[in-house]
């Protein structure tokens, strides 16, 4: 596994920021602050070296790597979706049943 693997809320910041063009919104959608978001970035860019978004005055711009691995966080959130939704259809949960005895000279508490 490689170390340079981010954490998932990165990921998230990182996919929202780049479809909604602002950290404030991804910060709303994610239910975070737009400093959070501004931070999970910065994490990634020093962690790969590469700039995710330029600001061009009011605007955020996503570079081309930050939209490649925006592109590659939204299809790996689908995926597992995707995944958890087959497997729940499959073997949907039901409920746990237990059955206890006691042996001979078991102690019970009260």
């Amino acid at each position: 596994m490689s170390r340079r693997l981010p954490p998932i809320s990165t990921l998230r910041a990182l996919e929202a920021a780049a479809r909604c063009l602002s950290f404030t919104k991804a910060a709303k959608q994610l239910n975070v602050t737009q400093s959070a978001i501004s931070h999970q970035i910065k994490l990634l860019e020093d962690l790969w070296g590469l700039k995710m978004f330029e600001r061009r005055g009011q605007r955020l711009i996503v570079t081309r790597a930050g939209q490649d691995m925006a592109d590659v966080a939204r299809e790996f959130f689908s995926r597992i979706d995707t995944t958890l939704d087959s497997l729940r259809a499959v073997s949907p949960r039901q409920p746990l049943r237990l059955d206890t005895f006691t042996l001979p000279g078991d102690v019970t508490l009260d």
